[in-house]
């Protein structure tokens, strides 16, 4: 196992090496629909060090741009399906969303920026007010045109849902016959946030053709189970951050067996919101776990970040405003095995109970059991368990391998609740 060659206290050493992989050795890869944008380097050991090189990144979107399906050819016709989207705060989001979740359904997004559609408070300047208008008539057109029996998708966060819903029922766009994509609401308890509850929204969903959320929560009502039960609501995973984009792209590659990777066991991201879980697992761990502080923000590229993961074997997932992070996905593309400690919930909570359970339930429908990452019942075990897989180097390539199966078959089975529900021709 490549580890018992590379002390500990040469991991500084090896970060930097990551920095020495030359430019020149690359390939000339370029990015049709969904085809490969990365080039992936080395073994993940102290020796050669992984990485995945992304030759070009899901750009920022703006009104009006066509976001083609994956599997179009240049020469073939497809059908142009409407979605509203926060261009400029969920720009974190946009290539699971666009791409990962809806880009591989046969039909082109055009892209309409709720900033730019949406009414402003400074519409009295010069300009604004006509290019809404401008935005707001070519939405129209667009919606129009369908044939199916979606007719908009309309990705909103809680800030602006309540706008965005009464502007469009103004301007007579039917949600009902609309699917609402329902992010950031990363509310950690009911009501701990000062926010609306789950009841509330509950009822909402129902206003629509159906409604996609994350950040599972539901309350002691079972408002959003009884919403799932009626066919009006359905969860799909946080998932991946764009910069990511570039690894999940590599489907054919294989990604560097973690008995081979440098790191047993790391944490990457930032401190904040749960200093008392970090400290508490450094210490049982004993200098087992790496940690590489952030604090870049999610919109950002941080080739660092990237590296750690596919150098790393399993990853720590301490929640910060909720269970569910960008962190727990990301390891999956990077083939790092999640690990996580039942009991720590959100903002530091040391006795959160099942909050690690309840959080990731929707996830069990994807094959009918948890998925397979590796769970442990308290902090005081990450010791005994990290030192098993140390000397058991198969079983972790063994459960490094059932997590990438498992979440291969998730994205491509909430791929297709997207697919069926919002491009379902009539």
């Amino acid at each position: 196992m490549a580890r018992a060659c590379a002390p500990w206290v040469l991991v500084a050493v090896w970060l930097g090496m990551l920095d020495m992989v030359s430019a020149a050795d690359e390939a000339p890869l370029f990015w049709e629909g969904c085809g490969e944008i990365g080039v992936m380097q080395g073994q993940g050991d102290a020796d050669q060090p992984a990485r995945v090189t992304s030759l070009s990144e899901f750009p920022d979107v703006q009104t009006g741009d066509l976001v083609p399906p994956c599997a179009a050819g240049a020469a073939e016709e497809f059908w142009e399906m409407p979605v509203l989207y926060p261009c400029k705060v969920a720009r974190a989001e946009v290539a699971w969303i666009l791409r990962v979740m809806l880009g591989d359904c046969g039909t082109a997004l055009r892209i309409f920026c709720t900033e730019d559609v949406l009414p402003v408070a400074t519409s009295n300047v010069p300009g604004v007010a006509n290019a809404s208008q401008a935005s707001t008539k070519a939405l129209l057109g667009v919606v129009s045109e369908q044939r199916g029996s979606c007719r908009l998708v309309a990705v909103l966060s809680s800030r602006v849902y309540g706008r965005a819903k009464a502007f469009l029922q103004l301007i007579g766009i039917p949600i009902r016959s609309s699917v609402l994509v329902h992010i950031s609401d990363e509310q950690a308890r009911a009501g701990k946030w000062g926010g609306v509850d789950q009841a509330y929204w509950a009822a909402e969903y129902v206003l629509w053709k159906v409604a996609f959320r994350n950040h599972w929560l539901d309350d002691t009502r079972g408002s959003f189970a009884g919403a799932v039960a009626k066919g009006h609501l359905a969860y799909f995973p946080l998932g991946f951050t764009r910069q990511m984009l570039g690894v999940a792209s590599l489907q054919r590659h294989p990604r560097p067996s973690a008995s081979r990777r440098a790191l047993l066991t790391s944490f990457a991201g930032r401190p904040a919101l749960r200093e008392g879980q970090l400290r508490a697992a450094e210490a049982e761990t004993r200098g087992l776990l790496v940690v590489r502080p952030s604090t870049g923000r999610y919109s950002s590229r941080d080739q660092g970040y990237i590296d750690f993961m596919l150098n790393s074997s399993l990853c720590l997932n301490l929640p910060g405003a909720s269970v569910e992070c960008f962190r727990l996905y990301e390891s999956l593309e990077a083939g790092c095995l999640p690990l996580l400690v039942e009991g720590w919930g959100p903002m530091g909570e040391m006795q959160a109970n099942d909050a690690v359970r309840e959080a990731l339930a929707p996830l069990v429908q994807v094959s009918g059991s948890w998925p397979p990452f590796l769970f442990v019942p308290g902090h005081q075990s990450l010791h005994r368990v990290l030192m098993g897989f140390q000397q058991n180097p198969a079983e972790l390539d063994r459960r490094q391998s059932s997590a990438g199966a498992w979440w291969t078959a998730a994205k491509q089975h909430f791929r297709n609740k997207f697919c069926r529900q919002v491009f379902r021709r009539t």
